[in-house]
């Protein structure tokens, strides 16, 4: 049976791998189609003091500045502590063998990878099925008149941000066949 494919972003306070988490969207995807999302926002308090997650000043500040739809995720009343959120991910998964794509080799599956081991969780996915959407985007040199889906959404909602990544991968991963 061939591995789903699920698309992966994190919204961190910090771009170390074991950042501070505030949010996780997912969703699977194929050549052809968005299938099921996955949107948790999660408190962000004891992840510093319970699990050793990390805050960058850096990061706190480059929040400050964005629009206020994507600083939301601060105030969302359905936010759930780390273990909890991560839990959830791993129920959604409901153990399909998947391909985990980020948006950077050492970014979000290292980051939610990290997670998982900090809070002895056992991660839903191969360490080896660990795939780089930046990387697939780089090698794909489009042709002439063959764009890119229109973004829609809110830029840094982890949700939004993982279905335009995940249409773009469709497009790149037809142009490779």
């Amino acid at each position: 049976m061939a591995n789903k494919r699920v698309m992966l972003d994190l919204e961190t306070y910090s771009t170390a791998s074991n950042a501070c988490i505030l949010s996780i969207g997912a969703c699977f995807f194929d050549e052809e189609k968005i299938g099921a999302t996955f949107y948790q926002p999660l408190q962000y308090h004891n992840q510093v003091t319970s699990f050793g997650r990390h805050v960058k000043l850096e990061t706190v500040q480059w929040w400050s500045e964005q629009s206020e739809e994507a600083r939301q995720v601060f105030n969302d009343p359905k936010a759930v502590e780390l273990p909890h959120g991560l839990q959830l991910f791993s129920d959604w998964i409901a153990g399909v063998p998947v391909e985990m794509w980020g948006n950077g080799a050492d970014f979000d599956c290292v980051i939610l990878g990290n997670a998982f081991e900090a809070t002895t969780i056992q991660r839903p996915w191969m360490y080896s099925n660990n795939r780089c959407f930046r990387t697939l985007k780089n090698l794909v040199k489009l042709r002439p008149g063959f764009g890119l889906p229109a973004r829609v959404g809110t830029h840094h909602n982890a949700l939004d941000d993982a279905i335009y990544q995940a249409q773009c991968a469709q497009v790149y991963l037809r142009e490779l066949k």
